[in-house]
């Protein structure tokens, strides 16, 4: 399924890998607003796949759990695990974007194995590891039980983030974090964000951040 924004010559094209019905209509809803981008959904691995063999996208808003085929189960990060290695061939960025705790058993083994894909490639990496615009980022919803999920998804940092790390390679204006930073819009979140992107990027008033916010009507 593909949805179409208002649109200039230069769209930005999103590829959203959702196979839960709530979730997805969430995002769907979202993407209405937007502007200046293309976002075309899929709900399976093989779909997504055969979609990523004719299309070269932008940036890949992907779940954690998803089936490899329609219909099929999705109890395992396998498939998030081969759309990753997918995506570093194809040098899209995906970030991930899951209702969990990245804390909790069921993320652990995926934290792990993500880890290992991001060091075999380092050599294919502009951005390293832990840098607010490395490939593999996850972005949660952060239930406050390890091992529970929220009824929700923050899809609009999801498709922010996707917006300024695409900007940002563009321009070749990579945003930074320290410390001393009263901003903590681009702080680092190496293994999940505490479910405070959202609120990061609302609270921002960084004007490289606000510009993209704005291009986009994110």
């Amino acid at each position: 399924m593909k949805e179409e924004s208002k649109m200039t010559d230069s769209r930005v094209k999103i590829l959203v890998v959702e196979d839960d019905p709530k979730h997805f209509g969430d995002a769907v809803r979202y993407v209405r607003q937007l502007q200046n981008c293309e976002v075309t959904y899929v709900d399976s691995l093989d779909r997504a796949v055969s979609l990523l063999e004719d299309i070269q996208f932008d940036g890949i808003i992907s779940d954690v759990f998803f089936p490899a085929i329609v219909g099929g189960d999705a109890d395992t990060y396998d498939n998030a695990l081969t759309l990753a290695n997918l995506a570093f061939e194809k040098k899209i960025h995906l970030v991930f974007n899951t209702s969990g705790n990245h804390h909790g058993e069921k993320y652990s083994g995926f934290q792990q194995e993500k880890s290992k894909i991001q060091e075999s490639r380092l050599n294919q990496i502009e951005i390293k590891p832990f840098h607010f615009l490395s490939t593999l980022q996850v972005i949660e919803s952060y239930p406050k039980g390890a091992n529970e999920d929220k009824d929700y998804k923050q899809w609009e940092a999801a498709f922010r983030y996707i917006f300024i790390v695409f900007e940002s390679f563009k321009t070749k204006v990579y945003p930074t974090w320290n410390e001393k930073d009263d901003d903590h819009t681009f702080m680092n979140f190496p293994n999940g964000d505490y479910g405070e992107l959202t609120q990061r990027f609302r609270d921002t008033q960084n004007p490289f951040a606000l510009s993209v916010f704005a291009k986009y009507c994110a």
